[in-house]
Parts: structure tokens; sequence; C-alpha cells
């Protein structure tokens, strides 16, 4: 277990969430959930016909080679999410000097008007925030962090349209460096 605590790479006071990770990642799993290293899951070859079970659904290399301008461990995350919830519609990098978009760190996974389904992805990202890399949350005019995680959703400035503020899209950032394993399940 110490060293899987060595190779966090989490701020300092996040670290017992990396002990705890630890402590999961030594017991015998149940059923079909595994967590595995990344460098197993983004060492998927691009063809083959390679597949990789998630959660009850089998995401073969096919359907993956969207990436949408996001660094690799970002969009091994979306597609996760993407294939978990059949999300058709997914922005990723785009110009932009005031968010996690422009880094090739953020991506907005569309529900339209399909609340519940929203409320579904921003849940399973939050609670998996630590396996999917993930460092913040946007969705429906609330945010919940990483840094501020035992505050929990918090209210957001209204920004005017439904887009701004996060009422037909699910926004999700990442840390800048890749997480030390990746969830599937």
């Amino acid at each position: 277990m110490s060293a899987f605590l060595g190779r966090c790479r989490r701020p300092r006071s996040h670290r017992s969430a990396c002990r705890i990770a630890a402590a999961v990642l030594a017991l015998p799993l149940a059923g079909n959930a595994a967590i595995v290293a990344p460098a197993a899951a983004h060492t998927v070859p691009a063809t083959g016909g390679v597949s990789i079970p998630v959660g009850g659904l089998t995401y073969a290399d096919g359907d993956g080679t969207e990436t949408w301008g996001l660094l690799e461990h970002s969009t091994w995350s979306s597609r996760v999410v993407k294939h978990r919830y059949a999300v058709r519609t997914i922005y990723g990098y785009r110009e932009s000097t005031t968010s996690d978009h422009g880094k090739g760190l953020a991506a907005d996974f569309m529900v339209y008007s399909h609340t519940d389904k929203g409320y579904r992805i921003a849940e399973f990202a939050k609670k998996h925030y630590l396996q999917l890399n993930i460092t913040y949350v946007i969705w429906y005019q609330r945010i919940w962090s990483v840094e501020r995680a035992s505050e929990g959703w918090r209210p957001m400035a209204d920004l005017g349209s439904d887009t701004a503020n996060h009422k037909d899209h699910v926004h999700i950032s990442f840390f800048e460096t890749p997480a030390d394993y990746t969830y599937q399940g």
C-alpha cells in the first residue's frame, strides 16, 4: 500500500482520500466492478477488437475514437461517462482563457431537457471524483468541487441562459495530472 501512496498526485489535503483508495484497491472486488491502473486503460489499442467492461456495458475501442481535444486522462474519464449514460453530444477543447476547456481539461455533457440524466451524471461524477480524476462539477446552476467538498453543492450566480447556467449540460473539469488509477464499474 505504501507504494501506492507514493504515487498519489493529489494535493496534501486529499492524501487521506488516496489512503482510502489504497485500502479499497487491496480488497477483493465483487461483481463486474473493478478499479484498474490507468496504464491498462490507456494502452488499449485503437483497433483490434479489445473491449473494456464499463458497468454492464461493453465499451469497445471502435466506440472510443473520439477525443474532443481533451488530454488523454480527461478523454478516458469522459468516455466512461459517455458510455455509462449514453451521452450523444460532448464538447471538450475550445479556445478559452477563463476555463479548463482551453487546457483540454474540461468536458460538457449535453443532456438538453433530460434533467434526470443530468442529475445522475453529476452525482456519478461527484461520487467517483477520485477515480475519474475530477476536480469540480457544475450542473443546474450549482457547483461541487474537491477543494470544498464538505460544503456539498453550492449555488452559482444567474448568468442568464440555460446554457450559461449549466441547465442543459453537465460540466466536468479534471485535474492537470493523471490519477494513479481509473474507475470502471
